[in-house]
């Protein structure tokens, strides 16, 4: 999803596009682009900042689903009030 540039609303992919365009050699970049290639869709942008961004993905292997919502919130904790935290879809 954020490989392809799908997610550039969600809480991740907003924060990793929100702080490219706030840096000026991405900003610069983009409009050569834009200038070589002509005009991109959101998802391409998106898709670049999180290249830009370049996170360092982990994830962990609880032994039920309470031990997993607990690392969960703490790791919330840390990420929601520096913008990057993703939205939990509602399972039906």
């Amino acid at each position: 999803m954020y490989r392809r540039g799908k997610a550039a609303t969600s809480g991740f992919g907003e924060a990793a596009l929100d702080r490219a365009l706030a840096d000026e050699a991405f900003v610069v970049g983009q409009l050569d682009r834009l200038r070589t290639e002509g005009a991109q869709r959101t998802s391409a942008w998106a898709r670049d900042a999180i290249a830009w961004f370049a996170p360092d993905i982990r994830w962990a292997v609880t032994a039920d689903s309470t031990t997993a919502l607990l690392l969960e919130a703490e790791i919330e904790k840390v990420l929601r009030p520096n913008g990057i935290w993703n939205r939990p879809r509602k399972l039906a």
